[in-house]
């Protein structure tokens, strides 16, 4: 297939389906229309089509034609709409903006906590490492299923951590307290 121009943002690309487009183009070339089709911007076009390199060019040529108008009843419904393109794409940028932004702030949220359990130090006492083993596994079970890179960093982390915590408590001599949480562990994996 040919490579067709975007009526909208003047990108080529290969359509993946344009034969109507294709044999009505062929057609008006046939007929001579070629070039009036050329001199009018591509008004001529079979039935009116228009070529777009997506979805976005698309909504964004029809944003601009009903809110770029300049009728009375027109502007009244570009105010409506809230003003036109301009207002559309800044919409669409601005919401995705906000979820990258929120993406990036899960991001350093987790690597905040992997930082904390990497540099984690036991206490010296045995309720206080039963303390922060039990931190520590509350923390692993809040991490979901299927994890993002960062989320299998922490929980890599925290198991590291635990396996510590359970030989600290041996070489304390609370092997109860370690069965226990070996026993914990053993389910995690």
């Amino acid at each position: 297939m040919a490579q067709k121009k975007c009526d909208w943002c003047g990108r080529y690309y290969t359509p993946s389906f344009s034969a109507d487009r294709d044999m009505g183009n062929t057609f008006m070339d046939a007929m001579g229309l070629s070039i009036v089709t050329k001199a009018i911007g591509g008004a001529a076009r079979l039935a009116g089509k228009r070529n777009f390199c997506s979805k976005q060019c698309k909504l964004a040529y029809e944003q601009s034609k009903n809110g770029g108008a300049t009728g009375g009843s027109q502007e009244g419904n570009s105010q409506n709409s809230g003003g036109g393109i301009a207002s559309g794409i800044g919409s669409l940028f601005s919401s995705t903006t906000d979820i990258f932004k929120d993406e990036l702030a899960q991001k350093k949220q987790t690597r905040s906590k992997t930082d904390d359990i990497v540099n984690l130090q036991f206490e010296s006492s045995v309720d206080g490492i039963q303390n922060q083993l039990q931190n520590l596994f509350t923390q692993i079970s809040a991490l979901p299923k299927f994890k993002t890179p960062e989320q299998k960093s922490l929980y890599n982390a925290i198991k590291e951590k635990i396996e510590f915590g359970i030989m600290k408590l041996k070489s304390n001599g609370a092997n109860t307290e370690a069965d226990f949480f070996q026993n914990k562990f053993s389910k995690l994996k």
